[in-house]
């Protein structure tokens, strides 16, 4: 960790001879930083010219410490973000956590707005259409087609199977949603496959809507 600050006096011209001399100003008493224990020490170096003219000045102060050891870092290392294994946690608030509950039921859900009847996803405290609050729910029939969809390879997160397609399914209903694709080769999902509801039950506390290729009806 460093900082400093330059000083010009003078400006050099090509084929100047330039000299430097550095000296110790200050080292400070042993502090504690987040990088490890040690000393910020600060230094003046000085340039000069040919003639032996000060052309510039620069202060440097720099953090001389002793690195944490890899078990000390661990000790301290606060127990937070994603429990190892398991995929990220949903962000829940007030406007979709009965999507998610609803979601543990095995039950896929459209929020409807009880004045107008307009059907959005994602889940929202006001109608885009009339701007009333007041809101309720339809069950899915869980049939839709690809939208479109990614294959994700990288970067590669503790909780899912790779490549991980994910894709943007619209329901018959005429809402979407973002969900995985089961069942399926990533190089055989297409714009406009026909798709039925599947479930990721990832963990006890968590379960998420994801979409297989529809079965074919018997002709």
């Amino acid at each position: 960790a460093t900082d400093s600050d330059f000083e010009f006096f003078s400006e050099l011209r090509p084929g100047d001879r330039v000299s430097l001399t550095e000296v110790v100003e200050d080292i400070s008493e042993e502090k504690t930083t987040g990088l490890g224990v040690g000393h910020f020490v600060t230094t003046l170096k000085t340039y000069r010219n040919g003639d032996d003219e000060i052309v510039a000045t620069q202060r440097w102060r720099t953090l001389r410490f002793r690195p944490k050891s890899a078990d000390a870092a661990a000790e301290k290392k606060p127990a937070s973000g994603p429990i190892p294994g398991l995929r990220p946690r949903p962000a829940l608030n007030a406007d979709n956590a009965f999507w998610f509950e609803a979601a543990k039921a095995h039950r896929l859900v459209i929020q409807r707005c009880a004045s107008c009847g307009t059907l959005r996803h994602p889940t929202g405290p006001m109608c885009g259409q009339c701007r009333s609050l007041d809101w309720d729910t339809v069950d899915a029939a869980g049939r839709g087609i690809v939208y479109s969809f990614v294959v994700n390879h990288h970067p590669q997160i503790p909780g899912f199977e790779y490549p991980l397609v994910v894709a943007t399914i619209e329901l018959e209903e005429g809402t979407r949603l973002i969900a995985n694709m089961t069942g399926v080769a990533p190089e055989d999902v297409e714009i406009g496959m026909p798709v039925e509801l599947d479930w990721i039950d990832a963990d006890p506390d968590l379960t998420l809507p994801a979409f297989r290729p529809a079965a074919r009806e018997d002709s």
